[in-house]
């Protein structure tokens, strides 16, 4: 709904401040994504489990406060390396398909997240009748 109201013009982003996108970010993401997907918890669910004393929110919610404790001792010798180089300027998907800020990396951005997004689709939609 954001992007919809972001691309018609209709919602003011003054307020936002958008950051430029960094590998950190797509190594950050994939971390973490693996860690939900494997326990099947958000960090709201697994919160919430945690009050049913779920083993499996412990572990969860302990990893990703153990995984915060070791990105704050990280940060200052990783700061200087690739991983917080920024891939393209701070712009939105809204920028990109109105046609602002079109380096390379962001005019295929749009692209490649779609693309991104048909392999998991499609997946997700395959793997239940692998399951079986």
């Amino acid at each position: 709904m954001l992007f919809i109201l972001l691309s018609l013009g209709l919602f003011n982003t003054s307020h936002f401040s958008i950051k430029s996108m960094y590998l950190g970010v797509l190594v950050g993401g994939a971390i973490f994504g693996l860690g939900w997907g494997i326990t099947g918890f958000c960090p709201g669910t697994a919160i919430t489990a945690l009050g049913e004393l779920s083993k499996k929110a412990l572990v969860f919610v302990l990893g990703g406060l153990l995984g915060a404790l070791a990105f704050m001792y990280a940060y200052e010798p990783l700061s200087d390396t690739v991983l917080f180089e920024p891939l393209g300027g701070a712009t939105t998907l809204a920028d990109i398909h109105n046609g602002k800020n079109p380096s390379v990396f962001e005019s295929h951005s749009l692209f490649v997240a779609g693309s991104i997004s048909a392999v998991f689709i499609g997946i997700a939609l395959l793997l239940p009748g692998k399951l079986k």
